[in-house]
């Protein structure tokens, strides 16, 4: 309920005009997801944990006019041609997250991204 509260003072400073975007980020957002955008249309980005790496380029987006809802779970891939960027869609727009090794037979491993 928190975040509910927070958000009206800056939905209603957005519906009159000021140029601002409106971005809820973290474990609540990822929990929340798009019932979050159905009760405040004004949000412009709401980002689970594991999109934190990207919001430079989530904001790029929104600058650009979308309306974003980056909540789903990410797409890890070791396919060639990845490995040296930091971040990438596949063809069907998926995030795709590339693995970067050290060592051939051990990689660090995230086991869990937010408030789990």
């Amino acid at each position: 309920q928190k975040v509910y509260d927070a958000l009206g003072p800056y939905a209603a400073l957005k519906r009159a005009g000021k140029p601002l975007a409106i971005v809820v980020a973290g474990c609540v957002a990822q929990q929340e997801g798009e019932a979050l955008i159905r009760r405040f249309p004004e949000i412009d980005l709401v980002l689970g944990p594991q999109y934190v790496p990207w919001l430079a380029e989530l904001l790029v987006e929104v600058g650009k006019g979308s309306q974003l809802c980056m909540t789903e779970n990410m797409i890890w891939s070791e396919k060639s041609g990845l490995v040296d960027r930091d971040s990438t869609r596949d063809k069907d727009g998926d995030w795709m997250v590339p693995i970067k090794r050290g060592h051939s037979t051990r990689a660090w491993v995230n086991v869990i991204y937010g408030c789990n």
